[in-house]
């Protein structure tokens, strides 16, 4: 399986990074429409696994992400 990210610079506030992730679950319906894994790697599970792997690999979630996700009970 792959993991797929969006990907978003340090330096782009906190804020913004959570405004638009929100957006994107808000019309997540567009992405399944187009991406057939899409259902899968932005579901709570795929949310978490990818997080894991981050953490495992040493790679970065953007704040403005996991405070998405902490506020959805996603992740710790």
């Amino acid at each position: 399986a792959a993991s797929q990210y969006f990907v978003a610079r340090p330096e782009v506030p906190d804020d913004v990074v959570y405004e638009v992730i929100k957006a994107i679950y808000e019309r997540a319906e567009l992405l399944y429409a187009v991406h057939a894994e899409a259902h899968t790697l932005l579901s709570q599970e795929g949310i978490a696994r990818a997080v894991a792997i981050a953490e495992q690999t040493g790679e970065v979630f953007h704040p403005g992400a996991l405070r998405f996700y902490r506020e959805l009970g996603w992740i710790e």
